[in-house]
């Protein structure tokens, strides 16, 4: 995207850039920055390519990780438990989804209100208090590091209820739909 000269100002401000720094990024000396920034020249479209460029790398740079987002308070659930037991958990945790484990805590699925009523209206007969976990649950909640930046956490939600932050093969934190609005 394209912004319009007067926004420069605003745009390297919020990066928290001086125009000295913005110079050693874009490669545009720092008194044609300032000369641009008040209004007293129109710069070349080069010039100002080389500057939104800049910020937009700048912007970038800052971009937080799936740490600095992740909510560390994940409930897991385990494959055997009755789907009453998820519904509850879910509930009282006021999540909508939860990843699956199995007896060596490996992941194995996730479980959503969309998965259990999806079941419901497939089955109408379907018993919830007898219905194991593992007959309704869907594959597993896509998994990042902690390093890996908002806007890959963004696209994985695009198609997916969670993502589940790894470290070193554990779960350390999930991400949600709701969670990425929050710090936007």
């Amino acid at each position: 995207m394209f912004l319009e000269l007067s926004e420069i100002k605003k745009q390297r401000l919020l990066c928290a850039l001086t125009q000295k720094q913005l110079e050693k990024l874009s490669g545009i000396p720092q008194p044609t920055i300032a000369k641009i920034e008040k209004g007293k020249t129109d710069p070349s479209y080069s010039t100002a390519r080389k500057l939104f460029d800049a910020l937009e790398a700048a912007k970038r740079g800052r971009e937080k990780t799936a740490l600095e987002m992740m909510n560390r308070k994940v409930v897991l659930i385990y494959e055997g438990k009755k789907v009453l037991d998820a519904i509850k958990a879910m509930r009282s945790g006021q999540i909508s989804q939860m990843p699956v484990i199995d007896k060596n805590n490996h992941l194995v699925g996730s479980i959503t209100e969309r998965t259990v009523l999806a079941k419901i209206d497939e089955s109408p007969g379907f018993d919830l208090e007898k219905g194991r976990i593992k007959s309704v649950m869907d594959e597993p909640f896509p998994t990042v590091s902690e390093n890996s930046p908002a806007s890959t956490v963004a696209h994985i939600l695009r198609d997916s209820m969670a993502v589940l932050v790894m470290k070193k093969n554990r779960v350390e934190g999930i991400i949600t739909k709701s969670d990425l609005l929050r710090i936007m």
